[in-house]
């Protein structure tokens, strides 16, 4: 809500801002629904930016981005890099789940490819919540908010946790530290 006060006082459209904050226009609008509720840190200082957010306005926008702690009492896996909950039930698609399976039993990465729609975020979702279950290490890492192929490596050490890569040779350095 606070980005969507912030953009609509500046005079942006969810495009504009995309385009000035130099993330997708379908980041934004995740983000105003709150669909996207903690956005990586790199995203908010290029919203922040690209709104001329200074001083207090600025940390205000900032602090209400962040991630929330985990408790230290916690022993539930971690929620994020999570797979997101279903909002609607999975019907079929059993054999594909098994070849999924399989394949994660012998390879540590799949990757699953296709056309667009034909359903492959969703039978990922679904397998990475069975196997979650069963894994310690399944990481879901949401890739729709990131327009510039240079915040990819500290996206993906953002949601891992892990310290972000140097920007020099910056897939190499996550490789590393995975």
């Amino acid at each position: 809500m606070l980005l969507r006060k912030h953009r609509l006082e500046c005079g942006f459209s969810q495009e504009a801002l995309a385009e000035a904050a130099g993330i997708s226009t379908s980041a934004v609008g995740a983000y105003e629904r709150g669909v996207h509720g903690a956005p990586h840190r790199s995203t908010v200082r290029l919203l922040a930016d690209a709104l001329a957010l200074t001083g207090v306005v600025r940390a205000q926008f900032e602090v209400s981005a962040r991630r929330k702690p985990r408790s230290s009492d916690d022993t539930a896996p971690l929620t994020r890099g999570r797979p997101p909950l279903p909002v609607t039930s999975f019907i079929g698609r059993e054999r594909e789940l098994q070849q999924i399976r399989e394949l994660l039993a012998r390879h540590r990465v799949v990757t699953l490819t296709g056309s667009g729609g034909i359903g492959k975020t969703r039978l990922a979702l679904r397998a990475a919540s069975q196997l979650a279950a069963t894994y310690r290490d399944v990481w879901f890492i949401d890739f729709s908010t990131i327009a510039d192929e240079a915040h990819v490596a500290s996206h993906v050490a953002s949601t891992l946790g892990i310290p972000p890569p140097s920007s020099d040779a910056a897939f190499e350095s996550l490789a590393t530290q995975l």
